[in-house]
């Protein structure tokens, strides 16, 4: 097999383990639409955004959230067991590359990332009504930094967790505080306090970088939709994440150490 086949085939096993495991498919798919449902079918308008909807901030950070759920919190929850119960170890052991067993799983959230995202725009136009500007490239190099970035990361934060069981309240705790500290689910004045420390983390400037392909020129100015300083930032974390990763990785379970 080719290398190209090679990894399509890991991709193709890594979507089927996925959806087999009706759990984590809820959690990584089902809850960004069901926080969609909740906060989009709220009545009023978003100051901090020039007055849009409330469906027209909801629908974009929602879609980041989607993107992160399949990119950071399943890579990492899923690496961690993987490497605890021994499949890592044992996977180093086939004839498969190295590159395309971490190609599958980056592909694999690229997927997931790109199917919770279609299904949420389809909702956010269809249902609520969203006004679109054509802001096309700018949403896909939002989205594939994103996807790099944080697939990046949730491989170095896995390297960080010392078992299975200790993998989802781990990357969850740290996770959604951010979401929140981020503006994720409720506005948060770009000048502000909270902001200016959410500026710190890659899950605002991500959150940023989506939205801004929504707005007419977006806070950044008329810049056909894209947010540069913000996927300058995603791509640094991403930069880190790969760093960190590399220097930790560790293919055997830690307690064999």
């Amino acid at each position: 097999m080719t290398g190209a086949q090679l990894l399509i085939h890991q991709v193709r096993y890594e979507q089927k383990s996925f959806w087999r495991n009706p759990v984590a498919a809820v959690f990584i798919v089902a809850f960004p639409l069901m926080f969609l449902f909740i906060f989009a079918s709220l009545s009023g308008r978003v100051d901090a955004y020039g007055g849009i909807s409330e469906a027209q901030y909801v629908v974009p950070q929602m879609l980041a959230y989607g993107l992160m759920n399949a990119c950071f919190t399943n890579p990492a929850i899923n690496l961690t067991y993987r490497r605890e119960t021994g499949l890592l170890k044992r996977l180093r052991l086939t004839p498969l590359p190295r590159w395309a067993a971490l190609g599958g799983i980056v592909g694999n959230a690229l997927l997931t990332a790109i199917l919770i995202g279609g299904v949420i725009l389809i909702i956010g136009f269809a249902a609520y009504g969203i006004h679109w500007y054509g802001h096309v490239l700018a949403l896909l190099v939002a989205v594939a930094v994103g996807v790099l970035a944080f697939t990046a990361l949730g491989a170095a934060v896995s390297t960080f967790i010392p078992n299975e069981d200790a993998a989802p309240p781990v990357v969850n705790f740290a996770y959604i505080g951010l979401l929140f500290l981020s503006g994720n689910f409720i506005p948060i004045s770009p000048g502000s306090t909270l902001a200016r420390i959410g500026d710190v983390f890659p899950v605002r400037h991500l959150d940023t970088a989506i939205i801004t392909t929504f707005l007419p020129g977006g806070p950044h100015g008329v810049a056909q939709g894209f947010a540069w300083s913000d996927v300058g930032v995603l791509a640094i974390w991403g930069a880190v994440g790969v760093a960190i990763a590399v220097r930790r990785w560790r293919w055997e379970p830690r307690r064999s150490g």
